[in-house]
């Protein structure tokens, strides 16, 4: 029994499947359940440290809110980490807007969705009075949440969209050229075009070092120079030219600030200072230690490229770290290797 029970264990942990203790016992949570869980985004956040946003929250306030502006839609793109899901919380819950419009939605998308998730959020959000009931059809949602946006002013967040056919699968809700926005945040520009062929499309730039460095001291050092504790100086040099390896990416530069935040030996630091690259790029597996790393989240942008895209860019690993690389030769390379292009 016990050689039985050992099997079914690994046998688990090879499909992706945790064993989870709850209240009331045991129950089992696949590996892409618990992905898809801590990939959700809510509209509120305890987020305190933002630097740098104030100047394109309002820019974004001011489209959604123009009344004359033939968009429907606006569209925030970019890498992932780049801040887009921050920006867009900043945005939905700005005085201006909630003042704007009669009803707001904040809707997680994200890889693994189904419309009938979406449009109920909508729905229950814009209108409360109305009750899903076991027998209600995916149509009678449809055609409740239609009317609904033909008289409401309302603005719903698609946050986390990545595929621009993931847009069609939505849109029979939305009636033409009414009060209702859209701001959607992607990492896919053709999804905004989908959606709207006018739409408005931000693209947030890079943290400066300054910013970069203002983000990463309130993480690293949240005592910072109180009585109790004063900032080490070899540390804050150390930390000043470890930033320079985050490219500006503010998921980056939070990561490394949270990890160093937990070290409080200037030998530990030293340790970080000189692996700096692989501490930010993060583990190689799915764990509570790496959940929120850079490497986590540029790994969903690998794993969402087409499978022969995929071969092209491992291939990539072949070339020494900042090699300059001829795209020419590369190119031969690739149909050396049978790899399509």
């Amino acid at each position: 029994i016990s050689k039985r029970i050992s099997k079914v264990i690994r046998d688990m942990q090879s499909l992706g499947v945790q064993q989870v203790i709850g209240n009331d016992g045991v129950y089992t949570q696949s590996l892409q359940e618990r992905q898809r869980e801590m990939r959700k985004t809510f509209s509120n956040d305890n987020e305190t440290v933002l630097v740098g946003l104030e100047e394109n929250v309002k820019k974004l306030v001011g489209y959604l809110v123009e009344e004359n502006s033939s968009s429907q839609v606006v569209s925030i793109t970019g890498m992932g980490g780049i801040g887009k899901t921050t920006l867009a919380r900043q945005v939905f819950n700005h005085e201006m807007v909630k003042k704007h419009f009669d009803g707001v939605v904040w809707v997680c998308v994200s890889q693994q969705f189904t419309r009938l998730y979406v449009w109920e959020t909508i729905l229950r959000k814009l209108s409360p009075e109305y009750k899903i009931k076991n027998e209600t059809t995916e149509d009678d949602i449809q055609e409740e949440l239609f009317k609904v946006l033909e008289t409401q002013k309302a603005l719903i967040v698609l946050d986390d969209m990545w595929r621009e056919e993931d847009w069609d699968r939505i849109k029979p809700i939305f009636p033409p050229e009414k009060g209702w926005k859209v701001l959607l945040t992607s990492r896919n520009e053709g999804v905004a075009l989908r959606a709207d062929p006018t739409c408005y499309t931000f693209k947030p730039d890079c943290l400066t070092l300054e910013e970069s460095w203002i983000i990463f001291r309130r993480i690293a050092f949240p005592r910072d120079n109180t009585i109790e504790y004063r900032v080490n100086e070899e540390m804050e040099e150390m930390g000043k030219q470890m930033i320079k390896h985050c490219g500006g990416l503010p998921l980056a530069v939070k990561v490394l600030g949270g990890l160093l935040a937990a070290q409080y030996t200037l030998r530990e630091w030293k340790k970080i200072y000189e692996n700096i690259r692989s501490h930010i790029v993060g583990g190689t597996s799915f764990n509570d230690r790496n959940i929120s790393s850079v490497y986590h989240v540029l790994y969903l942008s690998f794993e969402e490229l087409p499978v022969y895209l995929k071969h092209c860019f491992l291939y990539l690993a072949h070339f020494p770290e900042d090699f300059p690389i001829s795209v020419e030769d590369l190119s031969y390379y690739w149909a050396g290797e049978g790899i399509p292009r």
